[in-house]
């Protein structure tokens, strides 16, 4: 293993961490913001997160093509400080039904990330299996995150990610399965408000001492942590960094009163940006983006997704300035 790899397994393992699952800045024509994304990237490197997680569902990874995703890629890395990583999330294209076909098209990505300097990879789910129902799904499952891993070669996070969302829902037993590949560092977790199923996904890692459960739980970030998550990777951690990052803090250092306050604070940003239409979460994070000044407004697009309503933008711009407020007020209060 490299001084790479190892770094991101330390990073995920010895400490309760952040990745940021970043957005791509796109104007209305659909064309990628080139310098937005470079202010972006040294913006969110400034912040405190451990590192960026390109290419999830918030990057809308799958739906670029392969030299769009190289140029995003190449920006975050031109960027990059000593001490900060890169995750790479990896699958197949939503054209692709085909398992070969599907699976040539992910190990294809996984080897064009590695060569481009991926940390990690993080493994989306293989969707088109959903309609699958003969008995050898599962076992295709199984064999669709071995193959990336060991095509890869570098630490690998699974990625269990709710059906709404373009997930699939793993049985228990396939990921107690997933978590014995010797490069799997652990799973990130992204349910939106089936606590059952974060509760039992996180009894499934006292079989797994070494392995992570990653929180991306936005809507329910500081009770992740109370029932076992030891990272975040989550989508609202793109913007309004700062109180994300010191709530983690005040978890892990067991500052209950402040961890409670600022869970609040966290949790409202949460309830305005992580709502119905979900998809339309990404917009609501690129304007949040814009309101801090980070990106232009006119490159708050998302293609995919359904944007913003009317007012939308001016309604999330008074609730930051709220929320920041609060903020600076129980920072004030421990300084």
């Amino acid at each position: 293993m490299s001084q790479s790899d190892r770094n991101a397994r330390k990073t995920l393992t010895t400490s309760a961490t952040l990745w940021a699952a970043t957005p791509v800045p796109v104007t209305k024509n659909s064309e990628i913001d080139d310098q937005g994304l470079h202010a972006y990237a040294r913006h969110l490197f400034a912040r405190p997160v451990s590192g960026v997680v390109v290419h999830a569902h918030t990057g809308r990874g799958l739906h670029w093509s392969e030299s769009q995703r190289n140029r995003i890629l190449e920006v975050w890395r031109e960027h990059r400080p000593e001490g900060k990583s890169i995750v790479v999330a990896v699958g197949a294209p939503r054209d692709r039904t085909d398992f070969a076909d599907a699976l040539s098209a992910a190990t294809d990505m996984a080897r064009h990330a590695v060569g481009q300097g991926a940390d990690a990879l993080m493994i989306h789910p293989p969707t088109f299996l959903k309609n699958d129902h003969d008995e050898e799904r599962w076992q295709k499952c199984f064999a669709w995150h071995r193959s990336i891993v060991e095509t890869a070669g570098i630490p690998c996070i699974l990625f269990y990610l709710y059906e709404n969302a373009g997930g699939l829902s793993y049985p228990m037993d396939l990921l107690d399965d997933l978590l014995t590949l010797p490069l799997v560092m652990g799973v990130k977790v992204a349910t939106l408000d089936s606590v059952m199923t974060f509760q039992d996904i996180a009894g499934l890692f006292h079989l797994h001492p070494d392995k992570t459960l990653i929180t991306g739980e936005d809507r329910f970030l500081g009770y992740s942590f109370m029932a076992g998550a030891k990272a975040a990777l989550i989508g609202m951690g793109s913007a309004f960094v700062e109180p994300q990052a010191a709530m983690i803090e005040a978890w892990t250092s067991g500052d209950y009163e402040r961890f409670v306050k600022l869970s609040a604070v966290v949790d409202a940003f949460s309830r305005a940006t992580f709502r119905a239409p979900m998809e339309g979460y990404i917009a609501r994070m690129l304007a949040c983006l814009a309101i801090e000044g980070v990106i232009p407004v006119e490159s708050t697009f998302d293609p995919i997704g359904p944007g913003l309503r009317p007012g939308e933008f001016e309604e999330l711009r008074v609730i930051l300035t709220a929320l920041k407020r609060k903020f600076e007020t129980i920072s004030q209060l421990r300084s």
